[in-house]
């Protein structure tokens, strides 16, 4: 099958956003904290913002986690 390019125009470049990503640390609990005490879980993805700036920085952190921005992706 052959495409023809007057019909499927070949794309020069892919369309993009750009986001923040929000990782969440959270505790181990049970058999797994053996191995490991914490865990990185996605915790959010969001249209980038200004406030969140371009290096990670911790938004929030207490005794069962924190949450920390990642740098534009």
């Amino acid at each position: 099958m052959t495409l023809n390019h007057w019909y499927y125009p070949l794309m020069s470049y892919r369309p993009f956003i750009d986001v923040d990503v929000v990782m969440r640390r959270e505790r181990v609990q049970g058999d797994m904290a053996k191995w490991q005490t914490w865990r990185w879980v996605l915790d959010d993805v969001t249209p980038q913002e200004e406030n969140f700036g371009q290096v990670p920085k911790c938004l929030r952190e207490g005794d069962d986690g924190a949450a920390f921005t990642s740098a534009s992706v």
